[in-house]
């Protein structure tokens, strides 16, 4: 790894020739395998020495850990040329299925129209559903507040929704949003016990028990870690073509993420793609030959996998909302401190959104809220602050005889066709 990082730092490809370099013997290794192989089958050391002997490349990554990564694809258990048929209705969006060299895909005169699918893509600045954007209040609210938004207009044309979400805060979430359990679907175990949290990515793959769900919901993604997609991207290529392409962008940039090169985000998009249609197909949308609509959101996701969800279901319709609910905005802000303290902005707006309407003066708002004439000039001047100012608030006077008043409440956001 010295040797290596030496050469990349932090990221970078390591040959068959950088293995012996590092003072790996071939005969050695021969020598290890008979020996672990005897007397250690199946062990991980077995298997390491295996993947080290057949690997013709693999990577390194140094970060809080140092990792040495030789993927390679699994293949097909051919004991007696016995053949294995797998059934899947995904597998072309499975690129270790459809590229698999080993795998013979067969042709398929299944056709099914999606018409009556209807997915939403809505797009926003103001916070990321990501599973550690999560972790911050501020993300967490500004969701919280969406979907609050978002939820009573589903409710309008579907009786149930699928909501699905981290397992990390999939517990937080149902409890906050408490007014729409009676539509929600709680996370229901293969025994059908359901719990007191929404259902989460990974936790129900292959489940039959959400096919009640007309509007399926889907707060973040089920991303894998970043190496993960690169992982996978090398064990798939069989010619050579991304390894050739690493080595030539690695001459011009030391300070490469393999993972933002873009096969590897290729690879990241089409099996995310994949995951969401398994995800869909929870719903009602697994009822074959039926014409109910399905609506399906998605927050913020890569351009890539919506091509490839608009591939799969062939003529399905997709909507991009571009303008989040003002309510979001608000939230984010609200959220935000400094120094495990609220802003300024945070406090004023905060206090703005629970104020009853009645006029008021500013130095009665800064003894409300506790801010210096200084902090409460410095908070109005937050584009959240300002925009709430021009919709909500008429200001009467000036100077010392300014006041203000609410006008009448308005939130501006796109809402469900």
């Amino acid at each position: 790894m010295r040797i290596m990082q030496k050469k990349y730092r932090s990221y970078g490809l390591v040959s068959h020739n950088d293995i012996l370099e590092a003072g790996f013997s071939l005969d050695y290794l021969e020598e290890l395998q008979e020996k672990l192989s005897q007397y250690a089958t199946g062990t991980l050391a077995e298997k390491i020495v295996t993947a080290i002997q057949s690997a013709d490349t693999g990577y390194f990554t140094i970060d809080q850990t140092t990792s040495l990564m030789l993927p390679q694809l699994i293949l097909p258990d051919m004991i007696s040329h016995l053949s294995t048929f797998i059934f899947s209705g995904t597998a072309t969006l499975s690129p270790e299925v459809a590229n698999n060299p080993d795998i013979y895909m067969l042709p398929t005169n299944l056709e099914e129209s999606y018409d009556r699918l209807k997915i939403y893509i809505q797009r926003g600045d103001d916070f990321t559903a990501s599973k550690t954007g999560l972790v911050r209040q501020g993300n967490l609210q500004a969701v919280i507040s969406w979907l609050k938004y978002i939820i009573p207009q589903c409710a309008q044309a579907h009786r149930k929704i699928l909501l699905v979400t981290y397992k990390s805060v999939s517990e937080i979430l149902w409890w906050q949003l408490k007014e729409f359990h009676d539509i929600l679907i709680p996370y229901t175990d293969r025994s059908g016990s359901k719990a007191e949290k929404l259902p989460y990515f990974g936790g129900l793959n292959g489940s039959n028990l959400y096919q009640q769900a007309t509007c399926v919901i889907c707060v973040g993604l089920n991303r894998f870690e970043p190496r993960e997609y690169l992982s996978r991207t090398l064990a798939l290529d069989h010619v050579g073509t991304v390894i050739e392409d690493i080595r030539a962008a690695m001459e011009l940039s030391t300070e490469l993420r393999l993972d933002q090169l873009p096969s590897v985000l290729k690879t990241q998009d089409i099996t995310l793609a994949r995951d969401i249609v398994q995800l869909v197909f929870r719903s009602a949308l697994r009822q074959h030959g039926e014409s109910t609509p399905i609506d399906l959101w998605l927050l913020h996701p890569p351009n890539g996998v919506i091509g490839h969800l608009q591939d799969y279901f062939n003529d399905c319709h997709i909507e991009k909302i571009n303008v989040l609910p003002e309510s979001c905005h608000r939230a984010a802000v609200i959220s935000k401190t400094y120094t495990g303290k609220a802003t300024h902005a945070a406090v004023l707006l905060d206090w703005l959104c629970q104020w009853n309407g009645n006029e008021i003066t500013p130095l009665k708002i800064r003894e409300a809220t506790g801010l210096t004439q200084k902090q409460f000039k410095e908070a109005k001047k937050h584009p959240a602050v300002r925009e709430f100012f021009s919709a909500h608030i008429a200001t009467h006077g000036s100077g010392q005889h300014t006041w203000y008043s609410r006008k009448a409440a308005t939130d501006s956001t796109a809402t469900v066709a």
